[in-house]
């Protein structure tokens, strides 16, 4: 699972690496084609080109026609070479394109072939490119000696002055905020008291207005 994941990785990393700088299919190189060629009859091997000709997903209606255009007595894997290294065709391609094109045309086991042999070798380029700068960094770190320059830190010997310090003045900080909490509730308290007190005046003035007798 783990060689099967890290191909696919490697697959995406080189198809979208490569994608605009290439001289044909990305991840596709003559021993597949040869073996593809070895494999296909005149007949297929004229269908298929003739179908790979095409960028549309689905095969297309006139494909019989497509393939009275293509030559004879022209090898398969000619036809097939020059497919994978045509602008507008294989140029810059994936193997996907040929997978496609071959299911579509009933060759399953060609199909799958190609995909398996295209992964595998995908990984194993990678894994060659990869194994040996890693090999001698690690022999680089096996042969490093890393000496130990980090002094160890020493205990002031006034630590317990300054905890007890900070104690102090924690306790004064403390005192102060619970000054402050009270002296803000005093004046609310203050101020609370100070309107009802006028608004029971201003109460009794009024009562006191409806009371006296109009002259």
């Amino acid at each position: 699972m783990k060689t099967l994941a890290f191909h696919f990785i490697v697959y995406l990393f080189i198809y979208f690496a490569l994608l605009y700088d290439t001289f044909c299919t990305i991840d596709i190189n003559l021993s597949q084609l040869e073996y593809l060629a070895a494999r296909l009859d005149p007949f297929e091997c004229r269908r298929l080109i003739a179908a790979l000709h095409y960028t549309s997903y689905e095969l297309p209606m006139n494909l019989a026609a497509a393939e009275r255009t293509v030559e004879e007595d022209i090898p398969c894997i000619r036809q097939l070479v020059h497919w994978n290294s045509s602008p507008e065709e294989g140029l810059g391609q994936s193997h996907e394109v040929l997978v496609h094109r071959l299911r579509q045309l009933g060759r399953n086991d060609l199909a799958d072939w190609l995909g398996k042999s295209t992964f595998k070798q995908l990984g194993m380029d990678m894994e060659r490119i990869m194994d040996r700068p890693f090999d001698k960094l690690g022999e680089q770190e096996t042969e490093t000696s890393y000496p130990l320059t980090i002094d160890p830190i020493e205990s002031p010997e006034n630590d317990d002055f300054w905890s007890q310090l900070n104690i102090i003045l924690l306790a004064i900080m403390l005192g102060l905020m619970g000054t402050l909490l009270t002296l803000i509730g005093y004046i609310i308290f203050y101020i609370i008291k100070v309107r009802l007190r006028r608004k029971k005046y201003r109460k009794m003035k009024q009562e006191a207005d409806i009371d006296k007798p109009c002259e």
